[in-house]
């Protein structure tokens, strides 16, 4: 996370439950949550400047979100384009074992001994 004049505004918007995660179900490890301001830009804005006391102008406001990777979505299609954008990666399609018919047949076979070993462990004269 990077700071702007020294200062960190984006704990200071979760402090103050300015900032939040839009998509909360997200919870894998390869996703990252998708995080955007929960009030008006204007608003943040002018909170963050009077509380670091600093001269930052908008665009480097604005600047310093989007390096954070903090999204500002002007409607829910906005949203919903990120969001397609950052599907989860779906794991391969898993597919049973093939195997030659010569393997299936020695597998066979040696479950068939192996089985019949173990029943003929059994002692037949209970003492």
């Amino acid at each position: 996370m990077t700071m702007l004049n020294r200062f960190d505004f984006i704990s200071y918007l979760k402090r103050h439950l300015m900032l939040g995660q839009v998509d909360p179900w997200r919870k894998t490890l390869e996703d990252e949550p998708i995080y955007t301001l929960l009030l008006d830009l204007n608003t943040a804005y002018e909170e963050c400047k009077r509380w670091s006391n600093q001269d930052i102008s908008r665009q480097e406001f604005i600047d310093y979100l989007k390096i954070n990777d903090i999204y500002l979505f002007k409607n829910v299609d906005e949203f919903k384009t990120v969001k397609e954008k950052k599907k989860p990666k779906e794991s391969s399609v898993k597919t049973k074992k093939s195997m030659s018919q010569e393997q299936r047949e020695i597998l066979r076979n040696r479950m068939i001994k192996i089985n019949s070993e173990r029943k003929g462990s059994i002692s037949e004269n209970p003492q």
